[in-house]
């Protein structure tokens, strides 16, 4: 949680506790059913082993020729296009906007879709393109399992059922909207 506030990671990790998660920061060298081997030698038992790594631009991107930033995300103008040709277009997980620090985070992807959608769109009938600008920030909710959630607002975080109910609400709107009933 690099990105987050230090109120909230400190939630999140009495949350974790609370559940019996033990968080190991050290590189594994291999990973069998119930232990996983670190790099530095010791073993580590575990009933289940969750590997969080965080995003990661796709490989093929690499062999493209396109320009990539540091990540290896598609570089892309404002407009999700590639710097390197305009006629392809990226967002989410796989695009890094020139100019502009975008988490790799849902909220962000979600909607640089329909301004993807927009400018494919206008691309093919030659009219000016969209730009996308990314919100500033974002409301940051995690479900901790045991009916409370965490949450992350402008570096003010908060715990509780409320929390946890306001993101179920957020959630099932969201899901509403794609629904084909």
């Amino acid at each position: 949680m690099p990105d987050s506030s230090e109120p909230a990671r400190t939630l999140v990790r009495a949350a974790l506790e609370r559940a019996g998660v033990r968080i190991v920061r050290d590189r594994a060298a291999a990973v069998s059913a119930g232990r996983m081997q670190l790099a530095a030698g010791d073993t580590v038992t575990a009933d289940i082993v969750v590997w969080a790594a965080g995003a990661a631009a796709p490989p093929m991107l690499a062999s493209t020729g396109l320009p990539v930033d540091g990540g290896g995300f598609l570089r892309t103008t404002a407009f999700l296009q590639s710097v390197g040709d305009p006629a392809i277009f990226a967002a989410g997980d796989c695009g890094s906007l020139d100019g502009a620090t975008v988490p790799k985070a849902g909220v962000y992807a979600v909607r640089q879709g329909p301004v993807l959608l927009e400018n494919l769109a206008r691309a093919l009938t030659g009219r000016p393109l969209t730009p996308y600008q990314p919100q500033p920030s974002f409301l940051k909710l995690l479900n901790a399992g045991d009916g409370t959630a965490l949450g992350e607002w402008r570096g003010h975080a908060c715990r509780g059922r409320w929390v946890r109910l306001l993101k179920d609400q957020i959630d099932r709107r969201f899901v509403a909207r794609y629904r084909e009933d």
